[in-house]
């Protein structure tokens, strides 16, 4: 049904593609909602198919030239799709895939279990069925089975750096979808153009608000937040070093007031002081006077 003499999904002509997609429609239950996950998905069989009848060719045959229609493809096919194969432009982008393929140093550990379903997995786990966000997806998804080694030293770069981003974030941000996303990126770098890595197939950046503009305004959001929040953090530290010179001020008045009053009491008490004892000394005087007084007239009284 689906031609193979394309070169590329996206030039076979759009009514193949709907024809398929409503025989799938006439035979499984499949919301119109997820006709664009299942284009994606024909499309990577599609291709699929296509690198293997090649390797299968060139096993069977040591050479594409040599090669005799397979039956699975019509002969009018096979003939361009032979001649794809053999094009030097074809030939440019195998070479520029095998060498892509060697620039690969990450290797996951999940099969051919997707993304999509390791999340759906890990979000059945949570006690609140949260989706577990592309950060932990990879932290699962690229350790040794039945291990927390990491598949290989460039996984264990990034997951080390994914997981001290995350402790560096407060307790409050660490469920956050935005800063989950942006430790993201920083250890596995940006995004390429049309997908977005650790969701599973379909995902669009536009879907997950990852674009260059949705991230521009996101940053430019962020930026501004973090400005009103040092503001606001400036404002709160002028305002309690404020309280603190006046509660110092205060503390400094009531305590020159209560020693200025201690002074007082302690001048009154020396003063209280000074007049008992001059008081006690004029009675001592008065005292001794008397009872000199008293000898004298005893005295005289004798001699009379």
């Amino acid at each position: 049904m689906m031609p193979l003499n394309y070169e590329d999904w996206r030039y076979v002509p759009e009514h193949y593609k709907e024809q398929l997609w409503n025989h799938i429609q006439y035979k499984y239950e499949i919301p119109i909602q997820c006709q664009k996950h299942v284009r994606q998905q024909i499309s990577g069989i599609w291709r699929a198919f296509k690198k293997e009848l090649k390797k299968e060719t060139i096993k069977k045959y040591g050479c594409l030239e040599n090669s005799q229609p397979d039956d699975r493809v019509p002969a009018d096919q096979w003939r361009d799709l032979v001649a794809i194969w053999t094009s030097a432009k074809k030939k440019a982008i195998s070479e520029k895939n095998k060498d892509n393929r060697k620039l690969q140093v990450m290797n996951h550990s999940s099969g051919r279990m997707s993304y999509a379903r390791v999340g759906e997995k890990l979000s059945k786990e949570h006690p609140t069925g949260k989706w577990p966000g592309r950060v932990k997806v990879f932290l699962t998804t690229h350790k040794k089975k039945g291990t927390n080694q990491p598949t290989d030293e460039r996984s264990g770069i990034v997951m080390a750096k994914m997981k001290q981003k995350q402790s560096e974030l407060p307790p409050e941000l660490r469920d956050n979808s935005d800063e989950e996303d942006n430790i993201y990126r920083e250890a596995c770098g940006e995004e390429g153009h049309g997908r977005v890595r650790g969701i599973g197939l379909g995902v669009s950046p536009k879907d997950m608000e990852l674009t260059k503009t949705d991230l521009a305004v996101k940053r430019k959001l962020k930026d501004a937040k973090d400005m009103l929040t040092l503001e606001f953090e400036k404002k709160m530290e002028a305002q309690l070093a404020e309280r603190e010179r006046k509660w110092q001020e205060e503390m400094k008045a009531q305590q020159e007031s209560t020693q200025a009053e201690m002074k007082a009491q302690q001048e009154s008490t020396q003063a209280m002081m000074a007049m008992l004892n001059t008081m006690k000394s004029e009675m001592d005087r008065l005292t001794q006077a008397s009872i000199k007084g008293n000898s004298q007239s005893s005295a005289q009284l004798g001699e009379d």
